[in-house]
Parts: structure tokens; sequence; C-alpha cells
């Protein structure tokens, strides 16, 4: 195995010592259209004259109500691209890589910057504590979908053109999911993500830190968590993937299949080294748009 190989098993390996196993109460869920259609989430009013900031945001779900956040890192202007990013699962603080990809404080960037915190984030043991059902994380999912579209219809009535969705592990299948139920973007730039999420949850590596899985449950979890048809149903031609060659986690093989003829970059990157790759996402990021 190489070293990117070799860390991601390691950091999966020493995680799961730590952090008590995804689904440990119930493996059971709903499908992520029927949280999507049954999810009700409000933007905060903002101000006129600056919308830079935090701005909370309180989402009604199958899952119950759920606390979410965007922040407006960088405002330029009506007339910039606007790029939405979600960070990746348990990530925290959850902007540790939007600030290495989008070093806006340092250096200028020609965008707006805005980026999404999914519910549960406030913290590692909170999110451990919440994700006990899978029900619990397709809710924090379709709540981070529905506010991004809540988001894109805002700007729209605002006349803003150009909007850009990315995102990494977590954050790119959120952008692949919205590209597939909403498609309202200008583009998608999912990074080290698919459309196979259950391949990345239950196949990879990352089944370390997950429940025991029965071969009947396997199969219904697969039905509910491989989108590969439905991305295949959409038209594509605003996706632009980035995969991680010796990825163990969002396995490149596999998540190339999802894609069917979908364009795929790569990188000779693990998932751990990957998602450390900043300069790299962010030169594939502004490369495409």
């Amino acid at each position: 195995m190489d070293i990117h190989g070799l860390i991601d098993t390691a950091s999966i390996s020493l995680g799961s010592l730590f952090i008590k196993k995804y689904f440990r109460e119930d493996l059971s869920g709903r499908p992520l259209e029927e949280h999507l259609d049954s999810l009700e989430v409000k933007l905060p009013k903002l101000s006129s004259d600056n919308w830079e900031g935090d701005h909370q945001v309180q989402a009604s779900t199958l899952a119950g109500e759920l606390d979410a956040l965007f922040r407006i890192a960088q405002w330029k202007g009506k007339e910039f691209i606007t790029i939405i990013y979600h960070h990746g699962a348990s990530e925290t603080p959850f902007d540790f890589g939007f600030k290495k990809i989008f070093p806006y404080t340092k250096q200028e960037i020609e965008a707006n910057l805005i980026l999404i915190r999914a519910p549960f984030h406030s913290s590692r043991k909170e999110y451990s504590e919440n994700i006990v059902t899978l029900d619990n994380f397709l809710g924090m999912t379709a709540t981070s979908v529905s506010l991004i579209e809540a988001l894109i219809l805002y700007l729209k009535g605002e006349n803003c053109q150009d909007i850009v969705i990315s995102g990494t592990s977590l954050g790119g299948y959120v952008s692949n999911f919205h590209h597939i139920f909403y498609n309202s973007a200008d583009k998608y730039i999912p990074i080290m993500a698919g459309a196979n999420f259950y391949d990345t949850l239950f196949e990879s590596i990352y089944s370390r830190g997950v429940v025991e899985t029965s071969l009947e449950e396997k199969e219904q979890l697969k039905k509910l968590l491989d989108f590969t048809d439905k991305f295949a149903d959409c038209d594509n031609s605003n996706v632009f993937p980035l995969l991680a060659s010796n990825d163990r986690i969002v396995r490149y093989d596999v998540q190339k299949e999802s894609y069917g003829s979908c364009q795929v970059a790569k990188f000779d990157k693990g998932h751990v080294t990957g998602a450390l790759a900043a300069d790299e996402i962010r030169d594939h990021i502004f490369s495409n748009i």
C-alpha cells in the first residue's frame, strides 16, 4: 500500500478507537428524497448594506429541528462569481479546510465566498452524539442540500450571477446531491466525492467506524445510498469532479464509475493527504470557473 493509503488506514483505525460507531442505535433510514420533500428551511434576513458574517438557520426535518449555519466570508458584489462551499464530515472547526482553500484574508480572491456548516458540527462531541441513526445522518445531509437551494434562490432573486457549488468529502456529496435533485447552480465542483455514498460509508475502510451490518441490511442500504443511476439520469455537463487516485475512503475506481461519462480529474493523493492539498483543490476549482 502507498503512503497515502497508509495514512488513510491509520487515520480511520485510530479514529475508530476513540469515536463511537456511526448508526449504533438504528440503521434504518428514509430516502434522501423523502427528507428533502418534507424539509423546511428559512433564511434569516440579511442586512442590506453588509451581508458578511455568520447566519444561523433553523430547519424542520424528519429527524427533528436542526441547527445549521452559513457564513458569508467575503462579499465583493453581485457581479462576481459566488462560490458556496461545504466542509467534510466531522470536520471541526468546520472552516478548517475552507480557510486553507480560500485564504481570502491573505490574498486577493475574486469571488464571493460562502461556507455552509451542517447540523451537528459545532463540535466533534456533538457530531458523535447525533450520528447514532442513519435517519439523523440523512436529515443532516438533506438540511445542507436544502440550505444551499435556499441560498441559490435568494441570490438569484438579488440578481447574482454565476453560482458555483463545491465541497470536500461529505461536502462533495452534498454538492452532487444538490445537482441531482435541484441542479439550480451554474457549476458543481465536488472534491473527493462521488455518487455512490453507500460504498464510502459501508464498503471502504470508513466502514470500520460504522456499526456492523448484515448482508440483508447492506442490500437495503445500497438501494438507499447509491445514487449512481440518478446521477446518470442528469445532464452532467456542469459537473467537474476531482478524485484522489489513492483514496481509501472515497475509492477512486468506484466513484469514477459512479460518474459515468462525466469527465473526472484526479490527483495523486489519498483522502487525508488530499484534504490537506489546499493549493491543488483551489487550482482545480478556479480552473473550472
